[in-house]
């Protein structure tokens, strides 16, 4: 008599399967759909949208990256820098969407400050400046860069001449912005370091660096690291001796009710420092 209590037999759930049928996508299984059609189903997998990769991904085969948050050059000259990328774009940072940036990338071949393949951005401003002077800073900075790569000196009069004329301006950037200056060598003059106060975001403080160009084969200045004499003691400080400081802040300025530190003018707000290096050059 049968056991009507004795489990059935059952299959073994880890058994393997008898045989292996490889992966074998049939043609046109990854092929996108021609279009939209009717909205699935609820529960349905969507279809994906139609894609053409080939213009979502062009030049990738060219492409090299950059890094817009390389450290600057090491300060003093450096004898032969190669040109990269141009760009002139518009910030997207919110609320600075009317400041425009001048951006290229360098990699030193030769230099007494830094090894071969060093690479750094070159960066500056080319509208919204705080004071007519870092605009007027920011323009020399950016000739000295195109002039010395065209084999100019940037203070040449002809080449101050076609860089105040418009017609040549637009025929000047239209080249930078198709290209014209990527490969080509200079000579940093000098690269000035000037360090940031820390704030929350970095603690640490920064850098902005002031490049200064001209063409291959100019002296250029000697490395930052090189000590010089030391000076002679300076003398006691005498007030007396240096008349009554200027009245602070200038005339037209005032602290800002929102920012500590900070004074303004109605239309631009900058640090006590940067208003007192203004006030003590002349320029406010």
């Amino acid at each position: 008599m049968t056991n009507p209590f004795a489990p059935a037999p059952q299959a073994n759930p880890f058994a393997p399967a008898a045989t292996h049928v490889p992966f074998a996508p049939q043609p046109g299984a990854f092929a996108p759909p021609p279009a939209y059609g009717a909205p699935p189903a609820y529960g349905a997998p969507a279809a994906p949208p139609p894609t053409d990769f080939a213009q979502m991904f062009a030049g990738m085969g060219d492409a090299e990256a950059a890094n817009e948050k390389l450290p600057p050059l090491p300060a003093g000259g450096h004898e032969l820098v190669t040109i990269g990328q141009v760009k002139i774009e518009r910030s997207q940072k919110p609320g600075e969407t009317h400041v425009i940036w001048f951006k290229a990338e360098l990699t030193v071949k030769k230099s007494a400050s830094c090894e071969p393949g060093t690479r750094a951005m070159f960066i500056e401003r080319v509208t919204g400046h705080k004071f007519p002077h870092y605009k007027i800073d920011s323009d020399a900075r950016i000739r000295s860069l195109i002039a010395s790569a065209m084999g100019f000196s940037p203070d040449a009069p002809e080449v101050r001449a076609n860089f105040n004329d418009p017609q040549k301006i637009n025929e000047i950037f239209s080249g930078v912005t198709r290209g014209q200056l990527t490969g080509k060598d200079v000579a940093v003059l000098n690269v000035e370091h000037k360090p940031l106060k820390p704030t929350p975001q970095k603690p640490q403080g920064g850098l902005i660096a002031s490049y200064m160009f001209a063409p291959v084969g100019t002296p250029v200045q000697p490395p930052a690291t090189v000590q010089a004499a030391p000076a002679a003691a300076p003398a006691p400080f005498s007030p007396a001796a240096f008349g009554a400081a200027p009245a602070f802040p200038p005339a037209g300025w005032f602290a800002h009710s929102q920012y500590p530190g900070y004074f303004t003018n109605g239309q631009h707000t900058v640090s006590e420092n940067d208003l007192r290096v203004a006030q003590a050059s002349g320029k406010v």
